[in-house]
């Protein structure tokens, strides 16, 4: 029972090698494990690094100028959803990499209604209806897999605050989230929102991205 450090050499942030046997950055926001056991780890400088346990390869993926390349190189979270694709929340919009794919597709916000209100996305999560939550500045996406894009809940639903900086859900189907001034409970099914601000008279405050646990 102990932590074991990865290596790292934050050098490597802007190197073109594409694989490594340590990791890139030493600043990490996140990760990930996928069904095929491989660890995605999301850092703020280098993108998104895949370790693979059995080579102890670290495989890089990072934005190249390209529209096929990761969204950004800073990246907050990531989750392989239930049909095995990737997402990755970054600081100028969301990538998505499908299965057997070395190439993603990225969502930008844009002023389509439909489209993402917000460059930063925070956190991720698929309820266990299968549908997929994104945690923006702008308030909370669904996406629309019929439509291939987002509808957007939002102060203008009832939130307190649209900063949303976790997301978990409860077994009641609620969905919780913690923003920059304390927490939400939402439920997609009736559209009931309760804010959560203070406990026994002291302010919540701001909740650090992707720091739901539901116990």
């Amino acid at each position: 029972d102990k932590f074991i450090a990865m290596p790292f050499n934050a050098s490597l942030a802007g190197a073109q090698e594409k694989t490594s046997p340590v990791l890139n950055d030493a600043t990490v926001w996140g990760f990930c494990e996928t069904k095929r056991g491989e660890f995605w780890i999301t850092t703020h400088y280098a993108g998104i690094n895949r370790y693979d346990p059995a080579t102890g390869l670290f495989t890089k993926y990072r934005n190249d100028a390209t529209d096929t390349s990761l969204a950004n190189n800073i990246a907050w979270g990531c989750l392989e959803d239930s049909k095995g694709r990737l997402w990755i929340g970054t600081a100028n919009g969301l990538s998505r990499l499908d299965p057997g794919q070395e190439t993603f597709k990225n969502y930008r916000p844009q002023a389509n209604p439909h489209a993402l209100q917000a460059g930063v996305i925070e956190d991720i999560y698929e309820d266990a209806k299968g549908r997929l939550w994104f945690g923006s500045m702008a308030g909370l996406h669904l996406f629309r897999e019929e439509t291939d894009d987002f509808f957007l809940y939002s102060m203008d639903d009832g939130f307190d605050n649209n900063s949303i900086r976790t997301i978990t859900g409860d077994r009641l189907g609620n969905i919780w989230m913690g923003t920059n001034n304390g927490l939400i409970q939402f439920n997609p099914e009736t559209k009931k929102v309760r804010n959560y601000l203070s406990v026994n008279g002291k302010k919540i405050g701001g909740v650090n991205n992707s720091s739901s646990l539901l116990s």
